[in-house]
C-alpha cells in the first residue's frame, strides 16, 4: 500500500480517480497546489508519491506553482495531463517527473506507473546520478506518455502525403502498419490511408486552419492494412519556426469506430423504433421519467385506454397508474437505470374502469434526451384464470413453472427447466443428480412410494407441498404430476408452481375478513348489509341494539322488516335507500326528519346513508346501509341554538364595551363598544383591522396578543392601552380577551372599558406623591451618607481582618482564626448590604448613570450562567439556557444588564429545592426583547406579589427565615431594568415555582424614557 497525495489546483475535482486509488488499497489523499505547507509536506515525505493533476489547467498557469521544482526533489510525481505537448514540456522543463498518465487509463496502467516512479525516485535520489540521467529519464517518461495513448501520436511534413517524421506505437493498433512503415512514407503515406473521398477536403481544411496557426480537429475515415474501413477523430496544430514559418505538423489520431457504429446502430434502431412503435399492436408508452408526462402513445395505446392521441399526450403517468407518486417515481428511476424491467401496476382508463397491467420499461435515447419506453400488457383477465395460463404454458422452458421429468420409480431428476433452476438455487447438472426427495422435505421413502402409486392409478394428481432451496430456505409449491410412458419406458413430467404469493393473499383475504367483521362490529354506528335482492346479510350490535333485530333472526329477511322508517312530521311511510341504491346505483342518504321505528316500537330519531357494494367487475352486488342515533345530537344542536341565543343578548344588554375579532378583523360588536368608538353603526367596524383602532405604540404588544388568542389559543392578562375614536381621538382603556371560536374562525372576546377619569386622578396622585417623594429625597440623602460613614470604619474592619488572617500581625490560634474569619464575612456581608443601600440611593437621588454599549445577548448570558454554574451543581439544579438565535447584539448597559440576570438566577438557585431545575429564555418582543428566569422552587404567594419588588421587604421577614437576603437585590434590578426603559414582573404559584420576566428595548440608546399619556383636556 502507497500513501498518495493527488496535487490538484482545486481540492476534491477527480473523485472517481480517489476512489480508484482507494479500491486499488492505496492510502489517499487530496492536497491543494496554493497549499502554503506543501513543500514542507514533501520534506517530511509523508507520502510516497504526488500525483500532478494538471488535466484541467491551462498551460500558461503551470509556471505560477512555484514550487513544484522544491517537491519533485523529494517526492516522486506522477503527471496527470489530457494532452502532452512541446508547451507543457516547457513548463514543465526545471520540474522531474517520474512518470505521466494520459487519460483514460486502466487501474493497471495507474498501478505500474506508482510502483515504477517510486522504484526510479529511490535509484535517482543521489545528486550525481540524478544530473548524469535527467535527460534519459524525461525521454524516458516522453516514451511512457506515449505508449499509454489510446490511438497515434505523429510529427509530419505539411505536404499532401502527410510525410511522417514521428509515430508512436499506437500506429500499428489504428493502422495495421507498423511506425516504421508509414515514416518518410517507406511502405505507404499517411495520406493515401484516408479514404479517396476525403483527402482532398481534409488538404484544404486543414491548410486553411494552419495558415491562421489554430488548432486543427476533424473526423474522417481510414482503409488499414487489412482493407477494414475504420472512422478516427484527428486533432493537431502547426509547429512554427521563430519567424512565422510552418516546418511541421503535430497531432494525435484517435480510433472512434465503435462510437461510429453506435451512432448508426441508433439512427437505426430509432428508424425500427418508430416503425415497431406506430404499427404494434401492444400498448405502447415514451415517458418523461424526470416529471412523468406521457411524450408520446401508439395507436394500440389510444384505443386501450380510450383517450385519444393528443389527450394521452396531455397527461402525466401519474392520471393513469394509481400508485402513489413517489412509488411511481422510485419504479421510472428503477427502469431509467435498467435495474428492473418489468412491473405489475393497475392502469385507469377513460371510462373510470382500473385494470390490471403488465409494463415492459427500458430506457430510450431520443432527441439527445433519456426517455422510458413502456409496452403494457392487459393482464386483468390472464390474473383471473394464472391457474389455466400456467398449466396451458407449462411446456415453455421459461415458463413461471419449474418443470421437473422424473424417472420412475426412484424419483431420480432426469431433466429441468430453466425456472427450476432459479427457483431452487441450483445449477441444471446439480439438479439432474438428484432427487425428488433431496428438493422435497416432506417425502420420506415410504410416503413417496405411496405418492408413486397414485400417480400411476389416477395418471395425474396436484398436490401442495414444499420445495427447498440451495441454501436452506423453503417456500410452498403446487406440484401436478402427469404419469406417462414413451416407447414402453415410464416417466412422470411435474409442474412445480411457487404459491408463495397465494398463500400469502389467502392468508391476507382470511385476515381481511377477520378484520371487516372486527371492523363491523366496532363501529359506533349501525351498519347492516343486503344482498342484490335486498336481503339482510349482516348487522352489528348497534344496529340490533336500535332495531331490537338480533342478526341470528333477521338474516335472510327483507330489509323493510328490520328497518322500518316513516317520515317524523306526516308518518308517511320513507323509502329505505337501500332500493335507491339498487334502482340508482350510487351513494344516497335519508331525507331531514327521519324515524326509525324498532321492533319494540320505539321511535328513533336517525340519520344514514346507503352504498353500493361493488366486486371487481364494477357490478353492484349488495349494499351497505350506514345509520346513527340522532336524539343526543338534536338535544345538542337545541342546546346550542338556546346558549347562543342568551348569549347575544347577554352581550347587547352589556354595560361594558364588548368585540370579537377574527384573523385581526372586527367581526362582532356591541352598543357599549360602538359609543366608546364614536360610531352609529357596526357596519362601519366590520370586516375593518382592529389595529387601526390601536394607538401605534400599541402595535407591536396587540400583535402578539392577537398570536396568542388566535394561533396558540392562550388567554392574556389585563393590560392598559390607548385606543382611538373613529374621529381619531384618543382614550385609555382597560382591555382583557380569552380566545373563542367565531363563526368556524379562531378570534378572541374583547372586554375594554374607559379609564381615561381614572388616569387622571392617578395623575393627580402623582403629583401629590411627588411631594412625598421630596421627603423621600431627604431619607435617601441621609441613608447615602450614613452608609459613607459606615464604609470607613468598615474597611479598617476588614482590612485588619485579612492581615491577621495571613498572619501579618503575628501567629494566632485555629480558634482565633475561625473567630477573625467569622468577623470578616460579616465584614463583606455588611460591606454588600451598604454598597445596595447606596445603588439605591443613587438611583433614587438620580446620581446614576447607564453605560450603553452594543454586546452579544447571548454571550452576556451564557457568561452569567457560567459564574452561577458552581452554585446550581452545589444543589444538583439543572440550568438550562434557551436562546432565540435571531437575536444578536443589543444596546444596553451591560454590567447593569447582567447584574439583573444575576440576581433573577441566584433568586431562583436560592428558592429551589436540590435537584429542580432553573431556565432562562430570551426571546423577541416587537421593538424589545424578553428575558424570563423560571424555577420549579417554593413559589410567591398571591398577596406578596405586589410588594415583592419593594427595598427591604421580604416574604418571610422572621427572624427563623429559612432563606437569608437583605431584601434590597429586587428593587435594585428593578430600578436598573426601569432605567432602561423596560419592565418586569413575576408569575408565581406556591409549591410550583415562578417566573420572573423584564424586557428591554433592543436598541434604546440614551434616550429619556417616554411615557406616553393621553393629555388632559
Amino acid at each position: 500500500m502507497k500513501k498518495i497525495a493527488i496535487l490538484q489546483s482545486f481540492v476534491d475535482k477527480t473523485p472517481n480517480l480517489f476512489q480508484r486509488l482507494k479500491d486499488n488499497g492505496h492510502s489517499v489523499s487530496i492536497i491543494s497546489l496554493h497549499s502554503e505547507d506543501l513543500v514542507f509536506t514533501a520534506k517530511r515525505k509523508e507520502y510516497d508519491v504526488f500525483l500532478l493533476d494538471l488535466s484541467e489547467v491551462p498551460v500558461e498557469e503551470v509556471s505560477n506553482y512555484q514550487n513544484l521544482p522544491e517537491i519533485t526533489a523529494h517526492i516522486p510525481v506522477i503527471l496527470i495531463a489530457s494532452s502532452v505537448d512541446h508547451s507543457l514540456l516547457q513548463a514543465l522543463d526545471n520540474i522531474s517527473i517520474s512518470g505521466c498518465l494520459i487519460p483514460p487509463f486502466s487501474d493497471e496502467q495507474l498501478c505500474s506507473t506508482i510502483e515504477l516512479a517510486c522504484h526510479n525516485h529511490n535509484i535517482l535520489k543521489t545528486k550525481v546520478y540524478d544530473m548524469k540521467n535527467t535527460l534519459l529519464e524525461k525521454e524516458r517518461s516522453y516514451a511512457m506518455l506515449l505508449s499509454n495513448l489510446p490511438g497515434m501520436a505523429y510529427r509530419c511534413d505539411n505536404d499532401r502525403e502527410w510525410t511522417m517524421r514521428f509515430v508512436s506505437e499506437g500506429c500499428y493498433k489504428l493502422t495495421g502498419y507498423k511506425s516504421e512503415a508509414l515514416l518518410q512514407n517507406r511502405d505507404i503515406s499517411y495520406n493515401r490511408l484516408i479514404t479517396p473521398e476525403n483527402r482532398a477536403r481534409i488538404w484544404k481544411q486543414y491548410k486553411e486552419v494552419l495558415a491562421r496557426k489554430e488548432t486543427f480537429q476533424d473526423e474522417y475515415t481510414i482503409t488499414t492494412a487489412t482493407g477494414e474501413v475504420k472512422w478516427v477523430w484527428e486533432q493537431g496544430k502547426g509547429v512554427y519556426a521563430d519567424n512565422g514559418d510552418l516546418i511541421a505538423v503535430e497531432g494525435f489520431i484517435a480510433d472512434i469506430t465503435e462510437q461510429k457504429n453506435v451512432e448508426e446502430a441508433l439512427r437505426e434502431s430509432e428508424s425500427r423504433y418508430r416503425s415497431l412503435f406506430e404499427n404494434n399492436h401492444s400498448v405502447m408508452l415514451v415517458i418523461d421519467p424526470e416529471i412523468g408526462t406521457i411524450i408520446d402513445a401508439n395507436p394500440a395505446a389510444v384505443s386501450f385506454y380510450g383517450w385519444t392521441r393528443e389527450e394521452l399526450r396531455s397527461k402525466n403517468i401519474r392520471e393513469i397508474n394509481i400508485l402513489s407518486p413517489s412509488e411511481i417515481k422510485e419504479e421510472m428511476d428503477r427502469a431509467t437505470k435498467a435495474e428492473r424491467n418489468y412491473f405489475l401496476f393497475k392502469h385507469l382508463l377513460a371510462n373510470g374502469s382500473v385494470r390490471d397491467v403488465e409494463v415492459f420499461s427500458g430506457p430510450i435515447l431520443m432527441d439527445r434526451k433519456m426517455l422510458l419506453y413502456s409496452i403494457i400488457n392487459d393482464i386483468t383477465e390472464r390474473n383471473r384464470m394464472e391457474q389455466a395460463l400456467l398449466l396451458n404454458q407449462f411446456c415453455i422452458d421459461h415458463s413461471a413453472v419449474g418443470i421437473f421429468r422424473i424417472e420412475e420409480p426412484d424419483g431420480r431428476i432426469v431433466s429441468v427447466n430453466d425456472h427450476a433452476c432459479k427457483s431452487l438455487g441450483y445449477s441444471r447438472e446439480e439438479l439432474c443428480s438428484m432427487t425428488v426427495l433431496d428438493i422435497d422435505p416432506t417425502f420420506t421413502i415410504e410416503t413417496w412410494l405411496e405418492h408413486r402409486k397414485n400417480v400411476r392409478q389416477l395418471k395425474s394428481r396436484t398436490i401442495e407441498t414444499i420445495h427447498r432451496k440451495k441454501d436452506g430456505t423453503e417456500f410452498p409449491v403446487e406440484v401436478t404430476v402427469n404419469y406417462m410412458e414413451y416407447e414402453g419406458k415410464p416417466f412422470s413430467l411435474s409442474f412445480a408452481r411457487d404459491i408463495t404469493k397465494r398463500k400469502v393473499a389467502e392468508k391476507a383475504l382470511k385476515e381481511s375478513e377477520e378484520f371487516f367483521r372486527t371492523t363491523l362490529y366496532s363501529i359506533g354506528d349501525g351498519v347492516i348489509t343486503t344482498d342484490i335482492n335486498g336481503n339482510l346479510r349482516q348487522m352489528n350490535h348497534v344496529a340490533e341494539k336500535l332495531t331490537g333485530w338480533n342478526e341470528a333472526e333477521a338474516k335472510g329477511k327483507k330489509i323493510e322488516e328490520v328497518f322500518n322508517i316513516v317520515n317524523e312530521d306526516t308518518w308517511q311511510q320513507a323509502e329505505i335507500p337501500v332500493h335507491r341504491v339498487l334502482r340508482e346505483g350510487r351513494v344516497v342518504g335519508l331525507a331531514n326528519h327521519t324515524l326509525l321505528i324498532s321492533k319494540d316500537h320505539r321511535e328513533i330519531p336517525i340519520a344514514d346513508s346507503g352504498s353500493p357494494i361493488v366486486n371487481e367487475k364494477g357490478e353492484i352486488i349488495g349494499v351497505v346501509l350506514v345509520f346513527r342515533d340522532q336524539t343526543e345530537e338534536r338535544a345538542a344542536q337545541r342546546a346550542l341554538l338556546e346558549s347562543e341565543a342568551r348569549f347575544r343578548q347577554l352581550v347587547e344588554n352589556a354595560p361594558e364595551a364588548i368585540f370579537v375579532q377574527t384573523n385581526g378583523c372586527f367581526a362582532y360588536i356591541n352598543p357599549a363598544a360602538l359609543r366608546l368608538f364614536g360610531v352609529d353603526s357596526a357596519s362601519q367596524l366590520i370586516g375593518q383591522p382592529v389595529m387601526e383602532r390601536f394607538h401605534p405604540y400599541f402595535h407591536d404588544i396587540v400583535r402578539e396578543r392577537i398570536h396568542l388568542l388566535n394561533d396558540m389559543r392562550e388567554e392574556v392578562p389585563y393590560i392598559e392601552e390607548i385606543y382611538l375614536r373613529l374621529d381619531g381621538t384618543p382614550f385609555n382603556v382597560e382591555v382583557s380577551a380569552v380566545p373563542i371560536t367565531y363563526d368556524g374562525l379562531n378570534g378572541s372576546l374583547v372586554f375594554f372599558r374607559d379609564i381615561t377619569e381614572r388616569k387622571q386622578v392617578e395623575r393627580a396622585l402623582i403629583r401629590a406623591k411627588m411631594v412625598s417623594d421630596e421627603a423621600n429625597r431627604s431619607k435617601t440623602e441621609f441613608l447615602a451618607n450614613t452608609s459613607h460613614e459606615l464604609k470607613t470604619p468598615l474597611n479598617s474592619i476588614i482590612g485588619f481582618s485579612e492581615l491577621m488572617l495571613d498572619g501579618e500581625l503575628g501567629n494566632i490560634s485555629e480558634q482565633q482564626k475561625k473567630y477573625i474569619g467569622t468577623i470578616l464575612e460579616s465584614g463583606y456581608l455588611l460591606l454588600h448590604i451598604i454598597n445596595r443601600i447606596l445603588d439605591i440611593s443613587s438611583i433614587n437621588y438620580g446620581r446614576m448613570d447607564l453605560s450603553y454599549t452594543k454586546f452579544d445577548l447571548c454571550d452576556a448570558i451564557q457568561d452569567t450562567c457560567t459564574m452561577m454554574r458552581a452554585a446550581a451543581d452545589r444543589k444538583s439544579i439543572e440550568l438550562i439556557v434557551d436562546i432565540d438565535p435571531q437575536i444578536n447584539e443589543i444596546n444596553a448597559d451591560i454590567i447593569k444588564f447582567k447584574e439583573v440576570v444575576y440576581n433573577l438566577v441566584d433568586n431562583s438557585i436560592k428558592f429551589t429545592p436540590s435537584g429542580g431545575f432553573v431556565v432562562i429564555t430570551a426571546n423577541h418582543n416587537g421593538s424589545h426583547v424578553k428575558i424570563s428566569v423560571a424555577d420549579n422552587g417554593i413559589g410567591i404567594a398571591k398577596e406578596n406579589i405586589g410588594r415583592i419588588f419593594d427595598p427591604f421587604y421580604q416574604v418571610d421577614s422572621s427572624t427563623t427565615r429559612r432563606y437569608g437576603g437583605t431584601g434590597l437585590g429586587l428593587a435594585l434590578i428593578n430600578q436598573f431594568v426601569k432605567m432602561h426603559g423596560g419592565n418586569i414582573w413575576v408569575e408565581s404559584e406556591p409549591g410550583k415555582g415562578s417566573t420572573f420576566t423584564f424586557t428591554i428595548p433592543i436598541d434604546y440608546g440614551e434616550q429619556q424614557i417616554r411615557i406616553l399619556q393621553v393629555s388632559e383636556h
